[in-house]
């Protein structure tokens, strides 16, 4: 694989590792078991993404650590946005990943159509993908199915 193809696997990475203390911040710190338990699935999506990624790495040759400061930086985040009214901080994650949408099915085409390198890619954008309908559907007031499309992802292998 090239080496965009892997700087980009190290910068989702860690991501995925400031992605899961961020909403394990959030769960924490949430009113009502609800909120908990739904920052809590979004943080299992972010760790078992991190974990995808994570063997793709070792195969590659490269042996990721979870580095302090990322998980740090999303436990400042969560602290940080946890004071914001809900409503407020679901628009203003939206647009946040609204933005990072096209970039993520951009990198896909870092790989080959066909083969595991793709299926970790088309992974990755449906892990967004995931995440924003998380978003749309808690504005769109329907909070019992907002963790659908996440859960749907969550204990599965990556499909080829």
């Amino acid at each position: 694989m090239t080496a965009e193809y892997r700087q980009y696997l190290i910068q989702r990475f860690d991501e995925e590792v400031e992605g899961e203390s961020f909403f394990r911040g959030l769960s924490v710190r949430a009113e009502g078991a609800d909120r908990k338990h739904k920052w809590a699935v979004l943080a299992q999506l972010e760790a078992e993404t991190r974990e995808h990624l994570r063997t793709a790495l070792k195969e590659l040759g490269v042996e990721p650590a979870d580095q302090a400061h990322r998980v740090e930086r999303g436990q400042k985040l969560a602290e940080r946005f946890s004071a914001m009214p809900w409503l407020e901080f679901l628009l203003m994650f939206r647009t946040t990943l609204e933005n990072f949408m096209s970039q993520f099915s951009a990198a896909e085409k870092l790989a080959p159509e066909e083969g595991k390198e793709r299926a970790l890619l088309r992974h990755i954008t449906r892990h967004e993908q995931a995440l924003l309908a998380f978003v749309v559907r808690e504005i769109d007031g329907r909070g019992d199915v907002s963790t659908d499309a996440v859960l749907a992802l969550l204990g599965k292998p990556i499909q080829s």
